[in-house]
């Protein structure tokens, strides 16, 4: 097949002269690298979630001790009090259940801005790199095509001389 004749991924996305990347800008090297990279990602990801969490920290501790002290929460006390004295595996199971859905959450996240950085890269790519063939390329008149050639193929003209 072809793609072991021709190097694509390196030509393309490398340092040689037919590189994308000569054309996509500090933008574009961005969106790549981000995308090529999970783990600088991930730490994007985590450094949004702990700045979210560094600003909103008196709201949360306001909260969360308002929360404690209602008289709600102790009325209930007879209910909920069996899961604060349960047994440690018991703890250890509802610990790892909260964590998958909190994981499956993180992951759905990472997919959904995975999916929009590969959206704006490609918008991106599109903007900036030049067009090389039909209308407003160097090369859009139908009068600079060889006359035996059309669309790449070599016309039946050409093929029937004796």
């Amino acid at each position: 097949m072809w793609h072991s004749q021709y190097m694509i991924l390196l030509s393309w996305f490398g340092d040689g002269p037919y590189s994308i990347l000569q054309h996509c800008g500090l933008k574009g090297l961005f969106f790549s690298f981000s995308l090529d990279h999970t783990v600088v990602l991930k730490a994007f990801m985590a450094a949004v979630l702990l700045t979210g969490v560094l600003i909103a920290f008196p709201l949360l501790e306001y909260m969360t001790n308002r929360f404690l002290v209602s008289s709600t929460i102790w009325l209930h006390w007879p209910h909920w009090a069996r899961f604060i004295h349960a047994a440690l595996p018991l703890k250890l199971v509802l610990g790892q259940m909260i964590m998958r859905i909190v994981m499956n959450l993180l992951g759905k996240i990472e997919q959904r801005l995975r999916d929009t950085l590969i959206e704006y890269e490609c918008i991106s790519l599109e903007e900036r790199i030049p067009v090389t063939v039909g209308v407003g390329s160097e090369w859009d008149h139908p009068e600079d095509v060889d006359s035996k050639y059309i669309d790449g193929i070599e016309s039946d003209d050409d093929n029937q001389r004796v």
